[in-house]
């Protein structure tokens, strides 16, 4: 028996990791593996240039990349979702799972991994449907071209948004960005609508990020990050402006995926007209995983809720590309103490049409209840939630993309220390006043005969250079020549006991 268990260990590789399990489990995989027959992949051409338009992996750097920075793509993104999701074997429910995966994020390639979804066996049954299709449309046509494959004459449209100028912006020729409130303002509106043009040119470009991923948190930090330092090398930014930077880029990711599906996909009823009607700028192969995905019923019942969410949503702002933070700026430069404007100010400013145009009767109820609240002597706070109700978790409204409940209380503490700073530095110029005050009278009192322009130019002196403990001292000068004054008797002696003027030394 001992012998053989040895013999069965001995004929195994010493590398493979079911060296610990019976050689009847071994030798049931192999038969398994030799009785399903290998499938060819399809090899799309890929050239250095092109790289990044053909991987269909959903990143943008190959091993020619990857070479030259020396930095490895790391997949430890994708190990975590895949170790942290289980499969339907395991009794879960598979629109939970499907739920939990597009919330978390992850790219498409992991998702059909997860969800056992093979690509090339749909494509394959997809090719043959459409064969027969068209067989049929050619007997029933008679061989005529219908209108379609004949052309229509498409209206001229304005082009996509390139930026190329501001792409090729030098280094040192760049531009700094002004931010308040976590948001930008200046120095002008063509400067904070450059940015945001970056920001959305930039998710366009294929050599930074594809749309091959569930949701913009399955994107790898590593690629966010290199689009955070690409948009400093364009840009002057604080480090503070980071979460509103890639808040921006989230959006226009999220709102350039949503016309690609809006155009592309939803617009046609079947496959071959998506592929054939494709955006030229996403590759065949990356377009076809992004209409399997869309075509799921998990995604699209997903879909479905958005968009109902959505069209609940009322009282839209009226400020179009104007962000919150120019908006409160300006409300509290219109303030004589500068303070900061409340959330109804806000609302009221950014709901109310500037050019006279009738706003819809919610938002006009909705502005009418919170005027009758404050006039009632509620708070403006208090009014905005109770007619409002209470934000949502990750949001805090009138303020803007990237403020959170976090960053507010932060800037509430930051403020907080500027205030006492100020309060500090007012009371001790109040003191420092008084002290130049006594100096004043006592230099009189030493010397009389000193003109108000001497006596201000000494405690002039006496402010500018202060005295040092350690190394300076009184420093006793008689009266010139010109001087006849003979102080009192009760009048303070020098140092030595003689009479004179103190200087500071």
């Amino acid at each position: 028996m001992a012998e053989n268990k040895k013999a069965s260990f001995q004929a195994q590789d010493p590398k493979d990791q079911t060296r610990n399990q019976p050689i009847t489990i071994v030798e049931d995989a192999i038969e398994e593996q030799a009785r399903t027959p290998k499938k060819k992949k399809k090899v799309q051409p890929m050239s250095l240039f092109q790289e990044c338009e053909h991987n269909g992996n959903g990143t943008m750097f190959q091993a020619e990349k990857t070479s030259k920075t020396g930095n490895q793509r790391t997949v430890e993104a994708d190990t975590m979702e895949q170790n942290d999701l289980s499969s339907d074997d395991e009794g879960e429910d598979a629109s939970e799972l499907s739920a939990s995966s597009m919330k978390k994020g992850m790219s498409l390639d992991m998702y059909f991994k997860v969800h056992g979804i093979n690509l090339e066996d749909e494509e394959v049954e997809e090719d043959e449907e459409d064969e027969l299709d068209d067989a049929a449309n050619d007997e029933g046509n008679g061989g005529q071209a219908s209108n379609e494959e004949l052309g229509t004459i498409k209206k001229k449209t304005r082009g996509k948004t390139m930026c190329k100028k501001l792409h090729a912006t030098d280094f040192n020729d760049r531009r700094e960005v002004e931010f308040f409130g976590g948001q930008p303002i200046g120095p002008t509106k063509e400067v904070v609508s450059n940015l945001n043009q970056l920001l959305g040119t930039t998710v366009r470009n294929p050599r930074f990020v594809t749309l091959l991923y569930t949701s913009w948190h399955g994107v790898p930090k590593n690629i966010k990050e290199d689009m955070w330092e690409y948009a400093n090398q364009k840009f002057i930014l604080p480090i503070t402006s980071k979460p509103w930077v890639m808040k921006g880029f989230c959006r226009a990711w999220k709102k350039y995926k949503g016309k690609i599906k809006k155009e592309h996909f939803l617009k046609y009823n079947t496959k071959k007209e998506m592929i054939k009607n494709r955006p030229l700028e996403i590759p065949e192969v990356q377009f076809r995983k992004l209409i399997r995905y869309w075509s799921l019923p998990t995604v699209k019942a997903v879909s479905t809720k958005n968009a109902e969410n959505r069209s609940k949503q009322t009282c839209p702002h009226r400020m179009g590309s104007t962000n919150f933070g120019i908006v409160r700026k300006q409300l509290r430069d219109s303030k004589e103490n500068s303070e900061e404007p409340s959330r109804v100010e806000v609302f009221i400013a950014t709901r109310t049409s500037k050019k006279g145009k009738e706003i819809d009767a919610k938002t006009q109820s909705t502005i009418a209840e919170l005027q009758t609240r404050i006039e009632a002597g509620e708070n403006d706070e208090d009014a905005f939630v109770g007619v409002l109700g209470n934000d949502q978790p990750g949001r805090v409204r009138c303020y803007g993309a990237s403020i959170t409940r976090s960053s507010l209380k932060k800037d509430e503490e930051i403020r907080q220390v500027k205030v006492e700073y100020n309060n500090k530095v007012e009371s001790l110029e109040k003191k420092m006043d008084g002290v130049c005050s006594l100096l004043k009278v006592l230099v009189h009192q030493v010397n009389p005969g000193m003109s108000e322009e001497e006596v201000a130019a000494l405690v002039q002196a006496a402010q500018n250079f202060p005295l040092d403990a350690s190394s300076s001292r009184l420093r006793y000068t008689p009266c010139s020549s010109e001087s006849t004054h003979i102080p009192p008797k009760d009048t303070p002696k020098g140092i030595n006991g003689s009479h004179g003027i103190f200087h500071f030394a």
